[in-house]
């Protein structure tokens, strides 16, 4: 008698799935109100403005542009409990896509899984202006575990996954599956029956990305987004993950409390099997280098290191499945107690990594809530055309804040009045000069501001978390 099964899965495997999952991610809750970075040109900016941004940015038929105005309509907390829905089904299908796989153990398939649901990769993810990514990845998975079977509605969840372009790379994944089942061999003549016979998912790529180039090009302000391809990125981003890597810090608070969690779930987790093939660890670990070079090479080409620095993790999008099949692949070269270490171990650093990011990232919604606050009651503040920011309170990952950040703070606390405009003090000098007139728009939360060299200035210092940590003085040119 077969168990029972939840969403296909085996019902133990999916409660258990599901509590590291929450364990690993569930704080994102915590923040569900939040507003970071980028966010600040969607949040309370009108529907008409945030199309025109994605139009000008190369948005196929401004699919990025709608989806963004359907979800403000929720707001923060419905973006970040989409991300938190949306990344906990894709984890899910990648499940049924391993199952298909027969070389591939039930409980290597399950480690795998476990591993990606509790990635501390992708932290941008919090951001409401990465969503679409969030969205697209999943769709990627919906086709990809539609492919073979359903073939229509697997190439429609594709070409929704393409407007994150990093997977038409990433593409070569599904088509690699798709070959190891249906393939004949490696010959030419076989190669070519093959590809005749799947025609329509070879093309579909290629489709996609013809037409976006001939009638969905970036202009205006995005003029030239996204095409600065050169093979010496590659080089520049291989340094800089280098780097990346030894400049995180890990608190032990965070480290201790993930092993003691990881010890407990290792009792309630599947233990390792004497019997675990080498075919097994062979082929992972060959796959998983090849996902993890599809995952980082769209990014590296165009010199974005997927780094955890500021909110580059945004570049790691792709990385989690190649990194889970790693560590397992690795595991399995080990004895069950190396095994069960191995994993134990990247478990509790993957769950103490990401509570550490979740505390910072509420800590960082404190700190602007409380500037928030502070520049709505100020008579300095509320006096003041140009409003210079002197930060000295830390920040998530080292961020600083950009000008359209300060501005939507600003406008989202002083809704009458003269049109402010915000700036740290680093770019004062920009500002006096002229260079930073081109962003007195609604995208950048600056609409009717008028730049008036001799106008009041105020300078609002930021020396801690708390309201009582900020004060203001007037601004000395």
């Amino acid at each position: 008698m077969s168990s029972p099964t939840l969403l296909g899965i085996p019902r133990g495997e999916f409660v258990r799935l599901l509590v590291a999952y929450l364990l690993a991610h569930g704080a994102i809750l915590l923040i569900g109100p939040a507003v970071y970075w980028d966010d600040w040109t969607l949040w309370r900016v009108p529907s008409a403005v945030v199309l025109d941004s994605y139009r000008q940015s190369g948005a196929m038929f401004n699919f990025y542009g709608w989806l963004h105005v359907a979800m403000l309509a929720g707001g923060p907390w419905l973006y970040h409990l989409a991300t938190l829905l949306l990344m906990l089904a894709s984890g899910l299908l990648l499940h049924r896509i391993l199952a298909r796989h027969a070389w591939i153990a039930e409980r290597e398939r399950f480690w795998v899984v476990l591993l990606y649901l509790a990635t501390p990769l992708y932290a941008a993810r919090v951001a409401m202006i990465d969503f679409p990514y969030t969205f697209s990845l999943f769709f990627f998975f919906a086709g990809w575990a539609l492919t073979g079977r359903h073939r229509i509605a697997a190439i429609a969840c594709f070409l929704v996954a393409f407007h994150t372009q990093s997977l038409l790379v990433f593409y070569a994944l599904p088509m690699l599956d798709l070959f190891s089942r249906t393939g004949e061999g490696w010959l030419p003549r076989a190669l070519a029956r093959w590809a005749a016979r799947h025609l329509d998912y070879l093309l579909a790529p290629f489709a996609w990305f013809a037409v976006k180039v001939a009638f969905f090009k970036p202009y205006g302000a995005y003029a030239g987004y996204n095409e600065q391809f050169s093979v010496a990125n590659l080089a520049f981003a291989a340094r800089e993950q280098w780097m990346d890597l030894l400049a995180f810090r890990l608190h032990l608070v965070f480290l201790v409390a993930g092993l003691l969690v990881a010890a407990l779930l290792a009792r309630w987790l599947p233990r390792a099997r004497e019997d675990a093939g080498s075919t097994c660890a062979g082929r992972g670990l060959l796959l998983a280098f090849i996902a993890i070079a599809a995952a980082a090479f769209p990014y590296w080409i165009l010199g974005h290191p997927t780094v955890f620095s500021d909110w580059n993790s945004r570049h790691q999008l792709l990385l989690p499945l190649g990194v889970a099949a790693l560590v397992v692949a690795l595991a399995l070269r080990l004895g069950p107690s190396g095994r069960m270490a191995l994993i134990g171990g990247v478990l509790a650093a993957s769950l103490a990594i990401n509570w550490q990011h979740y505390l910072f990232y509420f800590i960082d919604w404190k700190k602007q809530q409380a500037l928030i606050a502070f520049l709505g009651s100020s008579a300095d503040v509320r006096e003041a055309q140009l409003v210079v920011v002197e930060d000295h309170a830390p920040n998530v990952f080292g961020r600083r804040y950009r000008f359209y950040e300060l501005n939507g703070m600003l406008r989202l606390s002083h809704t009458q009045g003269p049109v402010k405009f915000g700036v740290t003090t680093a770019e004062v000098g920009d500002y006096l000069s002229g260079k930073l007139d081109t962003y007195f728009r609604a995208n950048w939360n600056a609409e009717g501001h008028q730049r008036v060299t001799g106008a009041p200035a105020t300078k609002v210092t930021v020396t801690g978390l708390f309201t009582h940590d900020i004060r203001a003085e007037p601004f000395r040119r």
